[in-house]
């Protein structure tokens, strides 16, 4: 059975304005479970934030896991990180489209070319971890080629047709 909580009691005295993003979200049962995901959760952050400064250190999936942790756990930091202004984004795209922006994709795959390139020529020295290296290095860009791709242009599109259709509503003096 899902626990019921009030408002006050998931986002405290003021609650941020959601628009949508906890709907569907359930909790666990347990409060040694929220806690370890809650854990878990900020560990996944942490990890994520190293990695945007280290090449090798994905930074995306540490924050969808991240985020996943969080909407089963604690609304309160799903909600944070789905309107954080820099995490927030991808994680909305994610969320709506199962889909990986081209411009995100393509720097995903040339920087895993780039480091596991220059790791595989100038850095390690024995060929089992060459081979290791660039096999794991393979895996992720196939892994990668395998999420469908959304172009800049298909969301803007996308977005304009959406806006189009509420002005033409608007106009038409339809709602809904």
């Amino acid at each position: 059975m899902e626990p019921v909580l009030s408002r006050a009691e998931i986002w405290g005295s003021s609650p941020p304005v959601d628009p949508g993003y906890t709907d569907g979200v359930k909790l666990i049962d347990g409060k040694i479970r929220r806690v370890l995901l809650i854990a878990l959760g900020w560990l996944s952050i942490v990890l994520g934030v190293i990695g945007a400064f280290l090449p090798l250190l994905p930074t995306t999936p540490f924050l969808l896991l991240a985020a996943a942790c969080f909407a089963r756990s604690s609304p309160r930091f799903y909600l944070a990180m789905m309107t954080h202004p820099w995490i927030g984004p991808p994680l909305r795209h994610w969320r709506e489209h199962r889909t990986i922006p081209l411009r995100a994709k393509l720097l995903a795959i040339s920087m895993i070319c780039l480091t596991m390139g220059s790791s595989i020529v100038f850095f390690v020295p024995h060929w089992g971890g060459k081979v290791m290296l660039a096999a794991v290095g393979a895996g992720v860009i196939t892994y990668l080629l395998r999420i469908p791709t959304r172009s800049l242009s298909e969301l803007r599109d996308k977005r304009f047709s959406s806006e189009s259709e509420s002005g033409e509503k608007a106009r038409s003096g339809k709602t809904h």
